[in-house]
């Protein structure tokens, strides 16, 4: 990069005038002129590995960006993160596979406000939606975007840990209920992105 390529400049240059045979130093002044050069090249060649990599970061982050507004379907914004209600019906496993891939997740509710809040915004409200709620270790209700526990369960009635065949869950119909089920089945899904793009 540029600023190792001035610090070889400069290296070449305070070499020639170290060695330079009427310089007044002493043999160990000049030593540890030398050793204090080599320090600064160590922490310039740092500098720049650290600038290569948030290069790289932002990069990414650009690409994720992008990503996230190719996700198609009715976009809801609720406390600075935007919510993609998707047009297509698939099943669970696609559905966060497609969060995914377009820079999201499946949406995570921290609150039954949240949920509240995700459920009535639905373009479809008479339709199921996906959550990306799962007990895929049967009992054990885990969110997949970070594997964290879920601590409130606004289950349908006579619904929740249903058995071994009905893992994934959803929004039931028309209400702000949870129902599990059957993973295979093909339903609406709602991404969730950390940002919004105006």
């Amino acid at each position: 990069m540029k600023l190792q390529f001035r610090f070889a400049l400069l290296l070449s240059a305070s070499t020639c005038v170290i060695s330079f045979p009427f310089f007044t130093k002493s043999k160990g002044e000049l030593v540890n002129i030398r050793g204090r050069i080599g320090q600064l090249k160590q922490k310039l060649d740092t500098m720049d590995q650290k600038l290569t990599s948030l290069e790289s970061d932002f990069s990414w982050l650009g690409q994720n960006f992008t990503k996230s507004t190719e996700l198609k379907g009715h976009k809801y914004e609720y406390k600075g993160h935007c919510y993609y209600y998707s047009e297509d019906k698939i099943n669970w496993f696609k559905a966060e596979y497609t969060c995914r891939q377009t820079g999201g997740y499946m949406v995570k509710f921290d609150e039954k406000t949240e949920s509240d809040e995700i459920s009535s915004n639905r373009p479809h409200k008479g339709d199921h939606y996906w959550i990306g709620l799962s007990d895929l270790k049967e009992g054990e209700y885990r969110w997949s975007y970070d594997q964290t526990k879920a601590t409130f369960f606004p289950w349908e009635d006579g619904w929740g840990a249903k058995g071994t065949d009905k893992n994934c869950v959803m929004f039931n119909g028309g209400a702000a209920r949870w129902v599990d089920y059957t993973c295979e089945r093909a339903f609406y899904y709602i991404c969730e992105v950390d940002y919004c793009k105006l």
